[in-house]
């Protein structure tokens, strides 16, 4: 059976989602608006995303993602995704981040919306001193969103291209099936944070059977939007373990490398996932970062690369 990508929060690609989290506390302040493109074996996708300060001191920070993504391995699907969002910083130590998301797959007449909430604290070495240093960083996230498979009637033709169609099957009833996902991130800087290993634990709850949703998706594969379905692992999962380590470079670059296991929900049996990536500054003001990611399911190894540039105003 094909596997139906899922996950928000997971931005960009999924096994990368842990370490872009612990980023964010140390991320600019200034307003940005970047992109990414996402290429695998049958696979394409990006997103445009876009964040400003919302007020004088930076304390308050909006931010907003447009995701697509065209998978025509298998069971062929095209999804797009919208999330709104704002971050928060209480003081030194706390900040909260809220976010709203919609993402519908047309091919397959699915959707999703929810929201997402989460906080991080950091613990610093000597908080009063400007030259303070992160000792521990740990983030509580936490996702609910509604899944459902619209009802078809009859069958209905959509163009994908000038030259292809796909077509979605009649006489479907709807169905819905609510996710709450919760995962903890903990990063502990070392070396004044020069290397930085973390940790993601996750578990997901479902209100019925995800297999109702994913029969009827096909599972598409790859979902790597900014909140989707699970990143390069196909299927909805209810344990998610993952390791990695962030290290900064010479000459203002930075590296990243995780591992991490995902159990899928319906038939529980385990996937692996494996990332790597780099980023680093050109100039004052364009950040560039390059990754790639795979996933063993069922034997079958997948992969995807990633590209994607980011300026800072």
């Amino acid at each position: 059976m094909l596997r139906f990508a899922s996950r928000s929060r997971r931005r960009l690609i999924a096994a990368l989602v842990g370490a872009a989290a612990l980023a964010a506390t140390a991320a600019r302040a200034d307003d940005f608006l970047g992109g990414d493109w996402t290429t695998g074996d049958g696979y394409r996708g990006f997103d445009v995303k876009a964040g400003v300060n919302l007020d004088s001191r930076g304390d308050w920070e909006g931010g907003a993602t447009y995701a697509y993504d065209h998978s025509y391995a298998g069971t062929e699907s095209r999804a797009r995704e919208l999330s709104l969002g704002v971050v928060h910083r209480m003081d030194a130590a706390w900040s909260s981040r809220f976010s709203l998301t919609g993402w519908r797959d047309n091919l397959n007449d699915v959707d999703y919306v929810g929201p997402s909430f989460g906080f991080t604290y950091v613990r610093y070495d000597d908080p009063s001193s400007p030259d303070r240093r992160a000792r521990l960083k740990v983030s509580f996230d936490s996702d609910l969103f509604d899944f459902i498979a619209n009802e078809t009637t009859a069958p209905k033709t959509i163009r994908l291209t000038r030259t292809s169609t796909a077509t979605i099957a009649g006489d479907q009833s709807s169905v819905s099936v609510a996710q709450w996902h919760p995962y903890f991130t903990v990063e502990l800087p070392l070396d004044g944070g020069r290397v930085s290993p973390w940790i993601l634990v996750g578990h997901d709850f479902y209100s019925k059977n995800p297999e109702l949703i994913e029969e009827r998706a096909g599972r598409p594969q790859f979902s790597t939007s900014a909140n989707s379905l699970n990143g390069l692992v196909g299927g909805l999962v209810q344990n998610t373990d993952e390791v990695g380590i962030n290290v900064r470079l010479p000459w203002r670059l930075r590296a990243t490398a995780s591992l991490g296991v995902e159990q899928i929900a319906t038939d529980n049996t385990w996937a692996t996932t494996q990332s790597a990536g780099l980023s680093g500054w050109a100039g004052e003001h364009l950040k560039l970062a390059v990754s790639w990611s795979r996933s063993i399911q069922d034997g079958v190894p997948q992969e995807l690369l990633n590209g994607g540039l980011t300026w800072f105003f």
